[in-house]
Formats: structure tokens, sequence, C-alpha cells
């Protein structure tokens, strides 16, 4: 056999065996979410902060969000459907209106 041809066949053994160790060797999650990221429909910024914000001092709102309270809806109406994740059995999603507000927070503070 030509020494070239057994080269590429040793090559293509130790590749087959290191992608099947491989993927054995993971590990299975022990948690799907921490406790402390299940609690932020009570202590988060989204459910919390910002529907005050909007509700008692539209100015500070604005200032938050860097627009007001129509132009997000506005904003949420149209890019909702896009962002938009389903619940699974193991986990509620984020929803739309908070992953919107993340992404405007993050974007005005630059």
């Amino acid at each position: 056999m030509d020494s070239n041809l057994e080269l590429a066949l040793v090559a293509s053994a130790v590749f087959v065996i290191q992608k099947m160790k491989k993927g054995k060797s993971r590990k299975k999650r022990a948690l799907w979410s921490r406790n402390w990221l299940l609690r932020r429909k009570q202590l988060g910024v989204c459910d919390n902060l910002l529907v005050e914000l909007a509700e008692e001092d539209p100015r500070s709102f604005k200032n938050w969000m860097r627009m007001d309270k129509r132009g997000f809806d506005v904003l949420l109406e149209k890019v909702g459907p896009l962002i938009y994740k389903q619940d699974t059995k193991f986990r509620e999603c984020i929803p739309a209106k908070d992953r919107l507000a993340m992404t405007l927070r993050y974007l005005a503070t630059g």
C-alpha cells in the first residue's frame, strides 16, 4: 500500500475516534435556569422600573430609553414579531418587550 494512503487512513481514523469521544464526554445540564433569573418578574427592571417610569415619570422613561413610551410601543409593534421567542416546557422565554427594552438601554448607554 502507498504510504500516503496509509497516512490518510490513519489520520481519518484518529479524527473519527476523537469526534466520537467528544460527543460522549458532554455533561448534561444540572439546571436550565438559575434561581435568581427565575425571579425576574418580581425583581427585574423591565417589569418594575420601566412600568413605573412610564406611568409616573414619562420624562425619566424618555431619559432611560432615549424615546418616549409611545415610540417604544410603535417600535415594539414593528419588531416584536421578529424578536419573539416561544416558551418551552423547561423555561419561559424573555418577552419581546423585555428584549427590546434591554437592547435600547444597551444602545443608549453607548
